[in-house]
């Protein structure tokens, strides 16, 4: 499942980590300035079962390789604080507040108002990484919420497949992501960054080199921002005295600044930022301070009010040929120009920073293996947001793409698509309008998986019968899935709302009882929705949410009753089709009488 043209989609890079194999060795080889990086070696691979064991296994001196299983929550481990607050921004709605850390809010803004807040204490104590340690997320839901990691001069490190979420997101300076004051051989990959209070990733006043940022999903869509918003303002900071960092493959999706930051009065830092995917910013993406030497290749800036802000520093960001090919005399290699769409702002005053170049002449820099900034935008829109596994790579949505050729080359080449599939494709779309069919998931056959976020109220798909293509539409409302009160210690609650992303399908299933669904006899045949697996299952509390095994249907408004939809009303709304119900019929009901048998009269619900 993915969404056609969505901004909210996850690195077309990404295709291969979703889940880790079997094995518990990081997947791919660094590169970049983090070549050469092992982190923790061939140490046997353990799962933590407790915070206080991963606090310390990330901490000590021994070389580990740590596999996450779950997300690991420490919002509420170390109680709260109380204490005062500034009120910087005063614009509406939903400004963030900063924190006096450090009378920062004494220092910087002594006008602003004031007011006590409460924070987890958690957030503003991150957790301590040494050297030669590798932590691994295994599947799509796992990583530490809460609280954020720090590294202070170690090395040989490598983070991948995690996410770090929910760290104090309505304060500045309620806690940073992932810090690195000092460090080398380091490489951050395939991670996903989101609702954090300051800095998704910063680097101190030490020196970070032998350093790769790569594959990383930069969320920055939020309740509260710096510039009310909805988009976080604190993603990327990098300030050491010699930072020597690759920046490649990341998307940044819905930030309004510091993507990345790079420079500080007094230190340098050299920065190669590559292959990027900015989408949806309203405010500036790469800012080049004193200090800073940037060179950027083959980005692509979507809907980016400001892709380059260079105050300062130094950027050398090509968007011509001639600009590319200004390259050759001090890297021996042509740069690879960057790409910025219509709805994006221009790239003042950048292209022309040739004097950049000098701090790109390592071997690494010089030696790169980067791609078209237009390959980067045709891919990005391929699978569905934060690394969701791609349960299926529907051929035919890549018609709707304004550049198909590119991506099918890519599928192609990676195994994930063959000649007959998009053979197949091409034969069932060549007389159809594609783009009657909208912004919308599509299924195009009746049972594939997709993802929903629930609860969800209206629900919206578009549909491929071999009959015909139905466009994108309303099929189903007021969608919610709840858990048994025994799965929460000491809870007086019936029932716990999941909230989050699920993999659902669509069955035929038999009423058993009157009450099994709405206004649905015994006996009858209706279209319902399985939840297959939830993608978020740890609670606000950290309690697991319990799926039965083989999954449970979607409940409607009421607790006790299962979502429906009668037969003939499916097939008026163009979600069923004979072709299509022949194909769940074969699936579900064998053995069972024709369900034309069991088509209702009356309507959804």
């Amino acid at each position: 499942m993915f969404r056609i043209q969505d901004s909210f989609v996850a690195l077309v890079f990404a295709i291969a980590l979703v889940v880790l194999p079997g094995g518990a060795d990081a997947v791919g080889t660094p590169f970049g300035q983090a070549t050469g990086t092992t982190g923790g070696g061939s140490a046997t691979a353990a799962t933590p079962s407790s915070l206080a064991q991963l606090t310390t296994w990330l901490s000590d001196s021994t070389a580990r390789v740590i596999v996450l299983d779950k997300v690991f929550d420490y919002s509420s481990s170390e109680g709260t604080t109380s204490g005062t607050a500034c009120k910087p921004w005063t614009c509406s709605p939903n400004p963030q507040l900063a924190i006096n850390a450090n009378n920062w809010c004494t220092t910087e803004y002594p006008s602003a108002s004031t007011t006590t807040v409460t924070y987890n204490t958690a957030g503003l104590t991150p957790l301590k990484v040494g050297s030669n340690k590798t932590l691994l997320g295994k599947g799509s839901n796992a990583g530490i919420k809460g609280k954020g990691l720090k590294i202070t001069g170690a090395s040989n490190i490598i983070i991948q497949n995690i996410k770090i979420t929910d760290i104090n997101a309505q304060f500045v300076w309620g806690g940073d992501a992932l810090q690195i004051d000092g460090g080398s051989n380091i490489w951050i990959d395939h991670n996903y960054f989101q609702n954090i209070g300051r800095q998704m990733v910063v680097t101190g006043y030490g020196a970070v080199t032998k350093t790769t940022f790569s594959n990383n999903v930069f969320n920055g869509e939020a309740t509260y921002s710096a510039l009310c918003n909805g988009q976080h303002y604190w993603v990327a900071l990098f300030t050491g005295n010699g930072d020597q960092i690759t920046f490649a493959y990341n998307y940044l999706y819905k930030t309004s600044g510091r993507g990345p930051h790079v420079g500080t009065s007094g230190y340098y830092q050299n920065v190669h930022i590559y292959n990027n995917y900015f989408v949806t910013l309203d405010g500036h993406a790469v800012d080049a301070q004193v200090g800073s030497k940037i060179l950027l290749e083959g980005n692509y800036f979507n809907d980016v009010k400001i892709p380059v802000q260079r105050s300062t520093g130094q950027a050398y960001a090509p968007v011509s040929s001639s600009e590319a090919s200004a390259c050759s005399s001090v890297l021996g290699r042509s740069c690879v120009a960057n790409i910025k769409t219509a709805t994006s702002g221009d790239l003042p005053g950048v292209a022309s920073d040739s004097g950049t170049l000098n701090g790109f002449t390592d071997s690494i820099s010089k030696g790169a293996s980067i791609k078209a900034a237009s390959e980067v935008g045709a891919g990005m829109d391929l699978l569905d947001h934060a690394g969701r596994r791609p349960w299926r790579i529907h051929m035919l949505q890549l018609y709707t793409t304004r550049q198909y050729d590119p991506i099918r080359r890519l599928l192609l080449s990676s195994g994930l698509i063959g000649e007959a599939r998009y053979r197949e494709a091409e034969q069932r779309v060549s007389a159809v309008d594609l783009k009657k069919i909208g912004i919308s998931t599509i299924l195009d056959t009746i049972s594939d998986t997709f993802v929903i976020q629930m609860p969800i109220m209206t629900l919206n798909l578009a549909f491929i019968h071999d009959e015909c293509i139905v466009p994108a539409s309303q099929v189903a409302w007021d969608l919610h899935w709840r858990d048994r009160p025994e799965t929460v210690e000491g809870s007086d609650l019936r029932w716990r709302v999941y909230r989050g992303s699920a993999v659902v399908r669509y069955e035929l299933k038999k009423a058993e009882t009157h009450r099994m669904f709405h206004g649905v006899k015994p006996g009858e045949v209706v279209l319902v929705l399985r939840i297959l697996e939830l993608l978020d299952p740890v609670g606000p509390v950290g309690v697991r949410y319990r799926l039965s095994e083989g999954g449970e249907l979607v409940q409607g408004t009421s607790p006790g009753r299962y979502w429906s939809m009668r037969l003939d009303k499916a097939q008026k709304r163009g979600i069923a089709t004979p072709s299509s119900l022949k194909i769940l019929e074969d699936l579900y009901l064998r053995g069972s009488a024709p369900i034309e048998a069991h088509t209702g009269t009356s309507g959804t619900r």
